[in-house]
């Protein structure tokens, strides 16, 4: 019998895929009567030096899925599950709280209809063309639960786990704590949850094929003592792998910096 998995686990874990989980519903081959197979996968992509988190992750999930190496090109290592009794497990055993960003949630919604309506086949490719087209059948309104705020701050945790950096001016001798992502409301719901100063900023696209993006800088003393007291919390999940130990240094930094 597996251990039952703690609500701020989850909410952690939730929060770091809505940086880094991929939801894959994708056409896996045509077969010889011309109906199409789909693959549904769930994946975790790191760089490779972030083993321990993908092993935290692997074990938080009861050891599900597999883990994959691509060294020589890419420098990544993955988390990946596939099979189908276990993609019905994270639907319904992790996925329990809602994503907050707008796209992961799109892409979780549309396969998560997928699975549970075990959709592994099309007639034709239009057929799954409209299918992926067809959000009114698929896709529902994400909620934040207000009455549960404290347990959303392990998603941001989770979330600052996955895209959040601790960086340290040397030549300033200040701190700077930053994110970027692609939407706007994720990183305002954080500014105002750690009461920090500085206003949510947009970032134009800065390549031809890149987005606009938007970004969350801090480095007053005020916020940065702000960032280091929510997350140095007891009633909330810590920081995991790489990331953690970029926040050891800074967090070194701070209080050699602030507390002498």
């Amino acid at each position: 019998m597996e251990n039952k998995i703690k609500n701020h686990d989850i909410m952690w874990f939730i929060g770091f895929c809505d940086a880094e989980g991929h939801f894959q519903c994708i056409k896996e081959r045509i077969n010889k009567d011309n109906t199409i197979s789909i693959q549904y996968t769930f994946n975790l992509r790191l760089h490779s030096d972030d083993k321990l988190t993908i092993e935290f992750c692997k074990e938080l999930l009861g050891n599900r899925g597999y883990i994959y190496s691509n060294l020589e090109k890419k420098k990544e290592i993955s988390l990946i599950i596939a099979s189908w009794k276990d993609l019905n497990w994270l639907i319904n055993n992790i996925f329990i709280y809602d994503l907050l960003t707008k796209n992961q949630w799109h892409r979780y919604s549309r396969w998560k209809f997928g699975i549970i309506k075990n959709l592994k086949k099309f007639a034709n490719l239009n057929e799954f063309t409209a299918f992926n087209q067809n959000e009114k059948l698929w896709l529902k309104e994400n909620k934040l639960e207000i009455e549960n705020l404290d347990l959303y701050d392990s998603w941001i945790i989770g979330f600052i786990n996955g895209e959040g950096c601790f960086h340290i001016n040397k030549k300033k001798n200040c701190l700077v704590f930053y994110i970027e992502q692609a939407e706007e409301e994720v990183l305002i719901y954080i500014r105002n949850r750690l009461n920090f100063s500085p206003k949510v900023s947009l970032r134009k696209r800065r390549k031809i094929n890149r987005k606009d993006t938007y970004s969350l800088y801090i480095s007053s003393k005020k916020d940065i003592s702000n960032l280091v007291n929510f997350i140095n919390r007891t009633d909330i999940v810590k920081l995991k792998g790489k990331k953690y130990e970029q926040y050891r240094d800074w967090y070194k930094f701070y209080l050699e910096r602030y507390k002498t």
